[in-house]
């Protein structure tokens, strides 16, 4: 069926045993019912008006969806499809969706908040363009890109790999859920100009080691080993906020390296600042209140390492002067053994 310029003042009601298409915008004031028979629908026509509810019944992961809406669109409950593409202005659910194939969302200017736990984004997950996105995925989930995120994009997931160049205002990335990572990987690469919060369980890992990478602040709520490299530009360097590592953490940048919360890191901590020229390239990690097992500086300009306990200090190449200040006052647990 092809559905030519339509204006419906009340619901639409479409069965159909083939696939569903559209030669002109569809207007539709009430409740919207498709039927395809498991065929694929295929109503993306951005000037599209459904203003009441759309179900689509008789899909399966057989079947590809893909829907465009001028007005906000609510996927209804326990949605099953194959490729899962909407073009919404604001994209929501009323109960959980599986998607065996890919899913490719926009939301120009507005929220995508598809957080039912039992969702199952099983392909590549792409958000071309939102003010604001929240996805849950009951198992693991790729981002692909490119993918645009205005303000906050929250993913949760049991393991989060990142396939396509992600930009986001701020990020919340938490894979604590399952025994999983925080991966990027291919030509993966994660842009974010504002705070970036990342969680894995305390024996998982966070490997974020695309040179394209562009932080701000990074903030890892617990994590075993942490790797993350940091392209830096604009040239304001990388800022580590309130951090609790297990194992070991792996920071290079181009330029300097400081901190805006405690950082306890019980492995090794590798700091790599883009080079020797102070200024530029400071590593400032002054809290008084860090603890530190061992600190190796790859290259650095100034550098201050402040620890509340004691500190290993391993290999160190600094343009400037290194400063080290330990408020010693009794053994941690960690140096008790």
């Amino acid at each position: 069926v092809n559905l030519s310029a339509s204006t419906i003042s009340s619901t639409l009601d479409l069965t159909t045993t083939g696939a569903i298409t559209q030669s002109g915008i569809v207007s539709v004031t009430a409740a919207t019912t498709i039927d395809s028979n498991d065929n694929d629908i295929t109503l993306s026509d951005t000037g599209n008006i459904f203003s009441g509810s759309v179900t689509f019944n008789n899909l399966t992961t057989g079947s590809n969806l893909n829907i465009a809406d001028s007005t906000p669109l609510d996927l209804q409950s326990g949605l099953t499809i194959g490729d899962l593409t909407v073009n919404a202005a604001g994209i929501t659910q009323s109960g959980p969706l599986t998607a065996s194939g890919t899913t490719t969302l926009t939301a120009a200017g507005s929220a995508i908040t598809l957080n039912n736990i039992a969702n199952d984004f099983q392909g590549t997950t792409t958000v071309v363009s939102a003010d604001s996105a929240t996805l849950v995925d009951q198992n693991a989930i790729t981002l692909g890109g490119p993918s645009t995120v205005t303000n906050l994009f929250d993913v949760t997931a049991d393991a989060i790999d990142i396939t396509g160049v992600i930009m986001a205002g701020s990020v919340d990335f938490d894979a604590d859920g399952g025994a999983g990572n925080i991966t990027d990987s291919g030509s993966g690469s994660l842009e974010v100009t504002g705070s970036a919060i990342l969680t894995v369980q305390t024996t998982d890992d966070i490997t974020l080691d695309n040179t394209s990478n562009e932080f701000s602040t990074v903030t890892i709520t617990s994590g075993d080993n942490v790797t993350l490299v940091d392209d830096d530009t604009p040239t304001d360097g990388i800022v580590l906020g309130a951090s609790t590592v297990s194992g070991t953490l792996s920071v290079t940048t181009e330029n300097g390296i400081s901190q805006s919360g405690v950082l306890d890191i019980t492995g090794s901590a590798t700091f790599a600042a883009g080079g020797t020229a102070t200024g530029t390239n400071d590593i400032t990690l002054a809290n008084a209140s860090n603890d530190f097992t061992s600190v190796i500086i790859t290259n650095g300009g100034d550098a201050t390492i402040s620890d509340a306990n004691t500190v290993n200090l391993g290999d160190a190449t600094v343009g400037g002067h290194y400063s080290v200040c330990l408020l010693y006052t009794s053994p941690s647990p960690r140096d008790r053994g």
